[in-house]
């Protein structure tokens, strides 16, 4: 082989001229689905740079970007880009802006800056496929608006309204300007228990529903809800000035400059042939660009080659579409060329150098064609050259490498691979490639000899090939890097896809893949099978058995589909953590060894928190997306001095890259349910894969986490080796409790709040007898409650649970609460809470009330001498009359003020009978003494010991011993009947002698009748008053009894009581029982006196006038019975005249006037006449009136 001179040298022709063939697509890149594989070419650069970011970035003149290109040319990705890059995005939290400008500083600085002042306008994206839209919103193209009716659709779609009818939209736009959409909203939501967001798809059921929220929220009448909607319905009209109107408003509600961009997918399939479409997509762009002053923009997409995709346009609807294209000033198009050439005579020839050079390899590796490059594992066994005329016409190639190409270019055809027409494949199209491929060997400086290898093949083809086609080429190409093996691999599994008389085994590609006849073939066909297996893992292949196939156009589609779909980090964290913690790690909470403590942490991944975070221990999974992965020493440091865990796991890409395979399928399927058909297989199968993905991703964590890499304090963990993942984080958090909490070891044990509770209510020398109880755990609070006081900063029990709960004690809160409970029932510490002193009772209840345990405070007890102790004990005794129970100081002051609250409970009942013993009001300032006294804190009541030594004993014993005593004793007793008989008695003793009542009514005025000697004949002259009415009682009530039996028995001697009968009789008589027993049972002697002249002077009269009245009753005769005829019959009445009528009997008797009568006509005025004037005019007056009832007819009774 001839090492000295170049491939090139062996040709009669130059093989890098310019040799006219089939021209080919000028732009070899295309625009990937997710923003990170997005590839700006330069040839895209140059048109962004020159065309589109000048405008954009000025508003020069135009608001419309065009972008064209065949399909698969990868405008609808570039459309999509642009709106990501001009919202500026932020993805995998970098900016789309700073990413893009990074794509091409290097190489363009000045697109870079363009990129990133474009990205700095504030910028909203509405991006949508215009034709989709228009099905999913009934929009038929006929309609002359349709155009504008989709851009309004996604325009309300985007600002939160009904998206299907403008009109609908506009009165929720209303609504929401007047500041009342929200509230109805709600409002609907409360009436009809569903969201009107859903509801409103039911246009033709709402109304009614919409009227009544509307009604509520405004405070109107259902029928004016009902006018708003059919006013809305019916007013509405849609206009492109309308439109432009609702944007501008929008865009003057955000910040100065801010821009909406409409991106319109395949705008050039929608309008196709209608000029109505074409000239409503004009209309638009112009009026946005008017009236919101360039701040609103429109792209669009549409084919390149627009007759061959509309079917062909007539002149005049041609230079419509130029016209609107016009409008559009900024145009972006997405070219590609190709070219074919002869091959052997205008490629290939040979000089007679170049020939001579050839010869001898020839004759040295003829014998190793068959063998090296050899097809003999099925299908076609593809040719080598058999003679040296014939290698010498073909080389560099074999003649295999004809008939494999053009038969994988027929397929390709077949399968509508390639752009343009090419139904015919001639040489014309194999020359291109051809050529391709030997200026590449000889620019790559292969020597002369070699082979070129097959996948050189698809480098030449490739400008011909549909981008759709080779599009998951490209991505493995993207991912893979150009000159991997793995990728020559697949170009040649791509090229022989559809070539059925190919079997694509591992040697056969082996062959495709020799360059050199001395290669060492046994190594190369196991690296084939190596990327294959690799290519095979990433669903780039399918494995029939020893074949392998590129993946059918359906897998591809689906494939590239599941690839494409969004999966945003936020849903991959989320999903990643679930994993981590849920599925493989579970707990939330670990138990220390030592004392059986359990102690919660949070969870984060990568810094990122994970669900709650309201613990202070961290466990922090840290995965390869750590910003620190690839530096262990930061990693080390960031976790230095945090009570973090840090388990870093290795960097598994096959672990990512699964994970966002089974988000993307299961976003994927979820979206697209089952087709029919064979997609629909391909689906199940996906689905049934991605279920074991996820099953295999868990394993992959347990796997990792069991061999993370673990940090604490900023130094690795060697002593927790490989193990299950589980176990690890145990050990792991244990040992961060270890170094966390190094004051938990202070604690005997842990506690729980039961046990707080306990310590508080058992009595103090029975917890002081138990070990421990001043130990180092108490010590050390009472040390941090002691500082605290000395500064004179406030310790509430919640203060205490959060500080010794974190860092360094780690204590529970059961632990805290009760060594504080301990403190306290071991008068180390007192409690106080709303400003009084609480006994163990009491701070139990606050300290086991998670409302009330803010309110609880703290302090040291203060230090009191024996002295006063016993002084103390001293003056309880004096005082109460019994011992101090108490001990310690707080406990003799605490049962001391006991005494005292028992005092003032006595003393309130006291004061409590002041309308019986009115001078208890002298026991007031004792009351508020006591008020003072009982106020104070333990420490103070020593303080205050002069002073209840002589003002407060002073006051018990001049007043309330003195006071109490009289009350609670026979003379209270006395004292208090004399009040009630001076209050109640008047109408008896206003009828005794002055004598007996005035010594009871000096009594009772007396300031301090509790006196010695004051009640000493009280009891007595209690007694005679009581006797005197008594007394004088009786005597009236004989009287009555007299007068009774006497008007008794003058009722019966009346003339007419003769007449009654004798059931009347007995009325009678019980009417006059019934008024002598209640004359008798009167108990004042004024009020029986009074009954009995209200009964002379009124009811016997009464009495009287009823006996004369039943008398005449019985006295009036019956009327005359008729004469009767024969048979004992009356005769009939005559006809002409009545019967004359009897006349009735009068009756026989005077009517009796009433008693009060005469009395009253007499105008006497009192019962009591005193002196003989009074007499003499009393009985003329009676004289007169007596005459005056004689005159009117009347008697007189007497």
């Amino acid at each position: 082989m001839s090492t000295t001179q170049r491939l090139s040298d062996l040709f009669t022709y130059d093989i890098n001229r310019t040799i006219e063939g089939v021209i080919k697509a000028d732009d070899e890149s295309h625009l990937r689905q997710e923003v990170q594989e997005f590839v700006i070419t330069k040839e895209v650069a140059q048109k962004l740079e020159r065309q589109f970011f000048d405008a954009y970035n000025d508003t020069g003149g135009t608001n419309g970007v065009w972008i064209s290109g065949f399909y698969g040319s990868g405008k609808s990705h570039l459309l999509k880009m642009l709106s990501v890059l001009l919202e500026n995005r932020v993805v995998d939290d970098i900016e789309t802006g700073r990413r893009f400008a990074d794509k091409v500083r290097e190489d363009n600085p000045l697109l870079a800056a363009s990129i990133e002042k474009a990205a700095r306008i504030p910028a909203r994206s509405i991006r949508f496929n215009i034709d989709q839209k228009a099905i999913l919103n009934s929009t038929g193209k006929d309609q002359a608006d349709a155009v504008l009716a989709v851009f309004m659709s996604v325009f309300n779609e985007m600002r939160g309204y009904f998206p299907r009818l403008a009109w609908l939209a506009d009165l929720e736009r209303r609504m929401d300007r007047e500041g009342i959409f929200a509230d109805f909203k709600t409002t609907f939501r409360e009436q009809t228990g569903k969201d009107w967001d859903t509801e409103r798809y039911q246009v033709a059921l709402v109304r009614s529903k919409f009227a009544k929220a509307y009604a509520a929220v405004t405070a109107g009448a259902v029928d004016d809800g009902k006018a708003v909607w059919e006013s809305a319905r019916s007013d509405y009209n849609l206009t492109i000035e309308r439109f432009a109107e609702e944007v501008n408003d929008y865009l003057s509600q955000q910040a100065p400059g801010f821009r909406l961009n409409f991106f319109v997918d395949e705008v050039g399939q929608y309008i196709g042939d209608d000029t109505k479409l074409m000239t409503n997509l004009q209309t638009i762009a112009e009026s946005l660009y008017t009236r919101c002053n360039g701040n609103a923009w429109v792209f669009v997409t549409s084919q390149e080659d627009i007759e061959a995709v509309l079917g062909g346009l007539k002149d005049k609807q041609s230079q419509d579409f130029s016209k609107i294209q016009a409008r559009f000033k900024c145009k972006l198009n997405l070219t590609s060329q190709n070219v074919d050439e002869v091959i052997e005579l205008r490629l290939l020839k040979k000089t007679d150098a170049g020939e001579a050079l050839l010869t001898p390899i020839y004759e040295q590796e003829h014998k190793n064609f068959a063998t090296v490059l050899s097809f003999h594992e099925g299908g076609t066994e593809f040719r080598v050259a058999d003679s040296k005329e014939e290698y010498l016409r073909k080389y560099p190639f074999q003649p295999f490498h004809f008939g494999l190409l053009q038969d994988c270019i027929r397929a390709l055809s077949r399968q509508n691979a390639l752009m343009g027409k090419h139904a015919s494949v001639g040489e014309r199209s194999l020359l291109s490639i051809f050529q391709d491929v030997v200026k590449k060997m000889d620019a790559d400086g292969l020597p002369i000899g070699n082979l070129p290898s097959f996948d050189r093949a698809f480098d030449g083809l490739q400008p011909i090939l549909k981008g759709e086609v080779q599009a998951s080429l490209n991505t493995a190409i993207n991912n893979l890097g150009e000159d991997s093996f793995e990728v020559r691999v697949l170009k040649i599994l791509f090229l022989v896809k559809y070539v059925k008389n190919f079997e694509a085994t591992p040697h056969h590609i082996t062959a495709l893949l020799t360059e050199n006849f001395r290669q060492d073939q046994k190594a190369l066909e196991q690296d084939v099978q190596t990327a294959l297996n690799k290519l095979t893992r990433q669903s780039y292949l399918l494995r029939n058995g020893t074949k392998y196939e590129f993946l059918t156009d359906d897998e591809k589609d689906i494939e590239q589909e599941i690839h494409n779909t969004e999966v945003d980090a936020v849903k991959v964290n989320d999903f990643l953590g679930r994993m981590i913690f849920e599925e493989v790690i579970k707990d939330t909470t670990v138990t220390y060894p030592d004392n059986k403590q359990k102690f919660g942490f949070n969870r984060k991944l990568d810094d990122g928190p994970f669900g709650r975070q309201t613990n202070e221990l961290v466990l922090n999974v840290i995965t390869a997306r750590h910003p620190n992965f690839s530096s262990p020493t930061l990693l080390m440091a960031h976790s230095l001095d945090k009570p973090e865990a840090y388990f870093v796991l290795s960097a598994e890409d096959r672990l990512m890259d699964d994970v966002q395979m089974h988000l993307k399928t299961d976003t994927y399927l979820r979206q697209t349910g089952t087709p029919e058909g064979e997609k629909g297989l391909i689906v199940q199968r996906r689905a049934q894969e991605n279920h074991k993905r996820r099953d295999e991703i868990i394993d992959q964590i347990k796997a990792a986490v069991g061999r993370a890499d673990i940090l604490l304090s900023g130094q690795a963990v060697k002593d927790i080796g490989v193990g299950e993942a589980r176990n690890r984080v145990t050990q792991a958090l244990q040992k961060l409790i270890t170094k966390t909490y190094h004051s938990l070891r202070l604690l005997p044990r842990d506690f729980s709040y039961d046990d707080a509770t306990n310590a508080l209510l058992r009595p103090a020398a029975e917890l002081a007898g138990e070990s421990g109880n001043i130990g180092p755990a108490e010590e050390e609070m009472l040390t941090f409650v002691r500082r605290q006081a000395t500064a004179n900063h406030r310790v509430t029990a919640k203060s205490l649970l959060e500080r010794f709960g974190t860092k360094p004690y780690g204590w529970s809160e059961g632990s805290t609460a009760t060594i504080l409970a301990r403190l306290i029932a071991g008068n180390k510490l007192e409690a106080r809470a709303d400003g009084r002193d609480l006994d163990n009772r009491a701070a139990a209840d606050y300290l086991s009330s998670n409302r009330r345990v803010d309110s609880l405070m703290v302090s040291p007890l203060a230090d009191i001498s024996a002295r006063d102790v016993g002084r103390l004990k001293r003056l309880h005794q004096e005082l109460f009359n019994k011992s101090n129970p108490g001990r310690e100081a707080k406990e003799v002051a605490e049962a001391f003020r006991d005494a005292l609250r028992e005092e003032q409970l006595q003393l309130r009942g006291l004061l409590g009978k002041k309308d019986d013993f009115p001078f208890v009001d002298q026991l007031q300032p004792y009351a508020e003494a006591l008020d003072a006294f009982v106020k104070l804190r333990y420490n103070e009541v020593f303080q205050q010991l002069d002073k209840l030594d002589t003002d407060l004993a002073d006051l018990r014993e001049d007043r309330y011993a003195p006071i109490k005593a009289f009350i609670d004793g026979d003379q209270g007793d006395i004292y208090a009947k004399i009040g009630k008989f001076l209050a109640t008695g008047r109408e008896n003793y206003r009828h005794l002698p002055p004598e007996l009542i005035q010594p009871l009514q000096q009594l009772q005025q007396e300031e301090k009748p509790y006196r010695r000697g004051v009640m000493s004949q009280a009891k007595a002259q209690l007694d005679a008053a009581f006797d005197a009415v008594r007394d004088r009682l009786e005597q009236d009530r004989r009287q009555v009894k007299m007068l009774l039996d006497g008007k008794a028995a003058e009722l019966k001697a009346m003339e007419e009581y003769a007449d009654l009968t004798d059931t009347e009789k007995l009325n009678l008589e019980e009417h006059l029982g019934r008024h002598e027993r209640q004359l008798t049972a009167e108990r004042t002697i004024s009020g029986l006196r009074q009954a009995l002249r209200d009964f002379e002077e009124h009811t016997f009269g009464q009495l009287v006038n009823q006996v004369a009245a039943l008398s005449a009753a019985h006295r009036r005769p019956p009327p005359a019975a008729p004469p009767l005829g024969a048979g004992g019959q009356p005769y009939p009445a005559p006809a002409s005249a009545p019967a004359p009528k009897a006349e009735e009997p009068k009756p026989q008797y005077t009517p009796l006037p009433p008693s009060r009568e005469l009395r009253d006509r007499a105008g006497l005025k009192s019962s009591l006449i005193k002196e003989e004037e009074e007499l003499e005019r009393y009985l003329n007056a009676l004289r007169e009136a007596g005459r005056a009832i004689l005159e009117r007819g009347d008697g007189i009774r007497l």
